[in-house]
């Protein structure tokens, strides 16, 4: 299956990525695509596991 990029949106694109780094984290971890809009310092995609939190931009 191929993934149309040019196709998906910045939504669609989120998901995807929320879902792959979502597998490298265990099941108990909660990995959230953060919304851009709201001074998040450039932070796209949150990771908490138990009391440590991670990110990415």
């Amino acid at each position: 299956m191929a993934i149309e990029w040019d196709r998906i949106g910045q939504p669609g694109f989120d998901r995807i990525v929320e879902a792959l780094v979502h597998r490298m984290y265990d099941a108990a971890a909660s990995v959230e695509a953060v919304n851009g809009r709201g001074g998040d310092a450039g932070i796209d995609i949150k990771v908490t596991s138990g009391s440590r939190v991670g990110s990415s931009s």
